[in-house]
């Protein structure tokens, strides 16, 4: 059975949303699936707080190293970003990205998060916002100073230089501004109907479309 690690999008826990879970029921029997969470979690409090981009992908290279077998990684939004950190030479045949952002503005985080009604701001320059469903997205200062430095076409096109890399682009997705992946170099790119998180009844045909394209590696 070959093995999956999914790398997830922005302030939410591993399973959030249901795409993960969903995508690991119908992968199921023919990929072992794992989550992982990298963001830190406090249940008790009800918290998210994001760390840095390449902080993230450190924990994501030690789950993939805890595997001991080559893995394929699929990554969402903010996660393909993560996945893009990863170093040369780990056992991995593919990665998938889903809905990645090809570009981010520079105030992106300031202009969205500052005029959400609950946003907090700390002396030590941490943001705070309320999701409606009730977590608390804590953003560190290194995380917001890094996202603003962050190009995303360039991390795409250097990981394809290390592995093989497919986008499933969204193509009803709401939640991303300007997509062009006309500059992604040595990356195939695959239009799927479907918003950001690919609801249903499209996440079906993405699970379809990912066991085509996972199958197919030899």
């Amino acid at each position: 059975m070959s093995k999956i690690i999914f790398s997830h999008g922005f302030g939410v826990r591993a399973d959030s949303k249901g795409l993960f879970t969903d995508l690991s029921a119908g992968l199921f029997p023919d990929f072992d699936c794992q989550m992982v969470n990298l963001n830190l979690v406090d249940e008790i409090e009800n918290t998210i707080t994001v760390p840095p981009i390449k902080q993230q992908a450190v924990t994501l290279e030690a789950a993939i190293r805890a595997a001991d077998i080559y893995v394929d990684i699929i990554a969402h939004s903010q996660g393909c970003l993560v996945a893009a950190h990863l170093p040369l030479g780990m056992r991995i045949r593919k990665i998938i990205l889903l809905a990645p952002p090809v570009e981010l503005r520079s105030s992106l985080m300031e202009t969205t998060y500052n005029d959400h009604p609950q946003t907090l701001t700390t002396p030590m320059g941490m943001l705070q916002i309320v999701r409606k469903n009730g977590d608390r997205i804590w953003m560190r200062q290194d995380y917001i100073e890094e996202m603003r430095d962050t190009d995303p076409v360039k991390l795409i096109n250097m990981l394809a230089l290390k592995y093989p890399v497919t986008v499933f682009r969204a193509t009803d997705d709401e939640m991303l501004d300007n997509i062009d992946d006309s500059a992604l170099e040595n990356v195939t790119v695959i239009p799927l109907p479907g918003d950001h998180d690919f609801d249903p009844p499209d996440r079906g045909r993405l699970i379809e479309a990912i066991k085509a394209e996972l199958t197919q590696i030899k």
